[in-house]
Formats: structure tokens, C-alpha cells, sequence
């Protein structure tokens, strides 16, 4: 091979290398923009919902092997697969607290191993009152209607540990194996109720209104089965360390969604409260009422109760903002008071220090006049003898 063969072929080999290294750069650097987009759709998506058959319930033993992952990224181009290093690295700013764990590959993994730690947690529980308070907290704000909320509050109060502990786990169940969708029961028709007496007609129509409620529990689709699981997490444990691992599981559009679904449900809640409030005053009067002297007594007498507490309410609301706004100026005085108690003390000293600098610009000032005084005096002095030398010189 002649000398020229030699170089070109030195000069093709460092080619080579070089484009391997400008290939590896760019590959690496799409791999870092690839994940940073597929870990903004999770956050926003969350992670699938991991109901295939063939949908994994933990991370692989092995970190080289591909998870299966499908999420939609930008443009609707699928992600299929995911690394568990990638996986890993998602998940270690996600401790979870109390409920909290490792990375998992999907939603209903993620629902599977709460399930277990709930488990451990229960049987690690060393009283019957830690395990019902456990279950309370749990369970409480899970509730979806007045009448389960009160369900529960009752249960924990009569201690029922076995009863908290089964509807737990039929929470779990409804997310894990969900029934079968059921088909929607035909409208009531006029044929249907004829003939029928009020006993009747209102027991079927309470049996058509529980097959409806039925239809309407059960997870239609992966949307809807996406909030049951959103709804099950999010309301476990109200900690900030755990809402945003739950965040990060289901998305933040379901967390969103399912937090403004829930506090529907709570304002139904009161709304349902407030009603039997009435009522329950209501029937209080009712029994009151004929402990009065007359019925159109006892009208005035609320009527004018009424406008008395209105009255007094007014009077008192305006009383605590009278007393509020006093509050509100007497720190504003007080802060006031402090800053120039504060430029005053400031002032002070600064004139403190003046004092002391005219003080001694004074000496100063002495000293040199004293100075002047004595120079003032030798000058004089030495005019004098300058006078007796030049007369006696003009003597001579």
C-alpha cells in the first residue's frame, strides 16, 4: 500500500470515529428530550391503567428488560415500552409518606400495592382503637353521599372494625375487578304504574331507581375506571407527600377532576345536612307548639324571635368588624409607634455622634488657637529683637 493508501485510511478511520461520537451525542441527547416529554405527558396523563392481561404488576427483576408502557405523547405518538431505571428515576422524588413505596408500572399496580401496605399497616396495628382509626381515615373521606358519610361515623363509633374493613376492601375491589358493564333499564311507561296502587308504584319505581344507581356504579369504560382509581387514592391520606405520588399515579387532569367531583359530593353533603337541620328544627317547634298559649302566638313569638336574633346577629357581626378594624389600627399604630421609636433611637445615636465629633473638633479647634497664640507671640517677639538689631546697627 502506498504512502497516500495509508493516510486516506487513517484520515476514514477518524472519520468513522468521529461520526460515532456525533451519533452517540445526538442519541443521548434525544433520549434526554424523549424522556423529559414522556415524564410531562405521565404528570399530565398519568400512568396506564395497567388493566390488559398481560399488563405487569411490578417492576421486572432484571433492569434491561422493556416494560410495557403505553401513553400517548405529543402529535398521538405512542410510547410502548419504558425502562425500570426510567421508571425509578420518575418515582424517587414520590415517597408517599405513610402509604408511600417503590415505583410501579401502572395505576392498578399502584392500587395492588397500596392495598398491601393498608394490609401491613392493619395487621401491625397493636389495638382495636388503632385499627379503627386507621380505618376512619381511610374510609371517611371515600364517602360519596350524606348517608355513607353518617354510615361510617356510625360504624366507628360502635367499634365495628369488621364491617370498616370489608367495605375497605369492596373499595379496592370495585377498582380492581370491576363488573360488568350492565345495561341501562328501560324508562318507566304509564302502562307499567296503571292499575297500581301509591305501595306499589312507589316500590317500582325504588326498585328501578336501585337498578339505575347499580348501571351508574359500575366502570362503563378506562376513563371512568381511571377516576374510580383517582378517587380511591386521592382521598386515602390527605398529606402533601401523598397527594403528590397520587398526582403523579393518575395525572393531574383526573386529580383535578376527581377533587372538584368530590367537593360536588360535599356540597350535596351540606346542602343535605342543612335540609334535615331544618327539619329536625322543624319537628322541635312542632313539638314546642303546643306548649304555647296559641298558634298565632307562637308565630309572633318566632317571628319576633327570629327578627330579635336577626337583629342581634347583625348587631354582633357589626360589633366584630368594629372590633376587628380597632385591632387592625392599633397594630398599625403599634408598628407606627416602633418604627419611629426606632428612627428616634436611630437619630439619637446619630446625634450622639455628632456631639462627640464637634466635641472634639472643639479641642481641635483649641489647640490650634492655642497654637496661633504662641506662634503669634514669637512673632512679635522676633520682630522686637529684629527692631533692637537694626537701631543698634544704625547707631554704629
Amino acid at each position: 500500500m502506498t504512502a497516500f493508501g495509508k493516510v486516506l485510511l487513517v484520515f476514514n478511520f477518524l472519520l468513522a470515529l468521529g461520526f460515532s461520537y456525533l451519533a452517540t451525542q445526538d442519541w443521548q441527547r434525544r433520549q434526554t428530550i424523549q424522556g423529559a416529554a414522556l415524564r410531562y405527558d405521565i404528570l399530565v396523563q398519568g400512568l396506564p391503567l395497567g388493566a390488559e392481561p398481560d399488563a405487569p404488576k411490578a417492576l421486572p427483576a432484571d433492569p434491561d428488560d422493556p416494560i410495557p408502557f403505553r401513553v400517548l405523547g405529543v402529535g398521538n405518538i405512542p410510547t410502548t415500552s419504558v425502562s425500570k431505571k426510567f421508571l425509578e428515576s420518575y418515582f424517587q422524588a414520590l415517597p408517599g409518606g405513610n402509604l408511600g413505596g417503590g415505583a410501579v408500572p401502572n395505576q392498578l399496580a399502584e392500587v395492588q400495592r397500596v392495598r398491601g401496605r393498608i394490609d401491613q399497616l392493619l395487621a401491625a396495628a397493636d389495638t382495636p382503637q388503632t385499627k379503627l382509626q386507621l380505618l376512619r381515615g381511610w374510609l371517611l373521606y371515600q364517602a360519596e353521599s350524606y348517608e355513607e358519610h353518617q354510615t361510617i361515623e356510625q360504624l366507628v363509633r360502635d367499634g365495628n372494625v369488621d364491617e370498616l374493613q370489608k367495605r375497605l376492601n369492596a373499595r379496592f375491589e370495585a377498582v380492581m375487578n370491576p363488573p360488568r358493564s350492565a345495561s341501562i333499564p328501560a324508562p318507566l311507561t304509564d302502562e307499567e304504574l296503571a292499575g297500581k296502587g301509591a305501595a306499589e308504584q312507589t316500590q317500582i319505581l325504588a326498585e328501578r331507581l336501585n337498578q339505575l344507581q347499580q348501571t351508574y356504579a359500575q366502570a362503563l369504560d378506562e376513563s371512568e375506571r381511571r377516576m374510580q382509581v383517582a378517587h380511591l387514592l386521592i382521598h386515602l391520606d390527605p398529606s402533601a407527600e401523598w397527594q403528590k405520588r397520587v398526582a403523579a399515579v393518575v395525572g393531574l387532569s383526573r386529580y383535578t377532576l376527581a377533587l372538584v367531583a368530590q367537593a360536588r359530593r360535599y356540597e350535596d353533603m351540606c346542602r343535605r345536612m342543612e335540609e334535615l337541620l331544618l327539619a329536625d328544627q322543624q319537628a322541635y317547634l312542632e313539638r314546642l307548639r303546643p306548649l304555647q298559649l296559641a298558634a298565632q302566638n307562637a308565630t309572633e313569638l318566632t317571628n319576633r324571635q327570629a327578627a330579635l336574633r336577626a337583629k342581634w346577629v347583625e348587631q354582633f357581626r357589626r360589633e366584630t368588624d368594629a372590633v376587628a378594624q380597632r385591632e387592625t389600627q392599633l397594630r398599625e399604630l403599634a408598628n407606627a409607634l416602633s418604627r419611629v421609636k426606632a428612627e428616634v433611637d436611630a437619630l439619637l445615636a446619630q446625634q450622639h455622634e455628632i456631639e462627640i465629633q464637634m466635641f472634639t473638633t472643639r479641642r481641635e479647634v483649641a489647640t490650634a488657637l492655642e497654637e496661633v497664640y504662641r506662634l503669634e507671640a514669637e512673632l512679635v517677639a522676633r520682630e522686637k529683637q529684629l527692631l533692637q538689631q537694626a537701631g543698634r546697627l544704625d547707631g554704629r
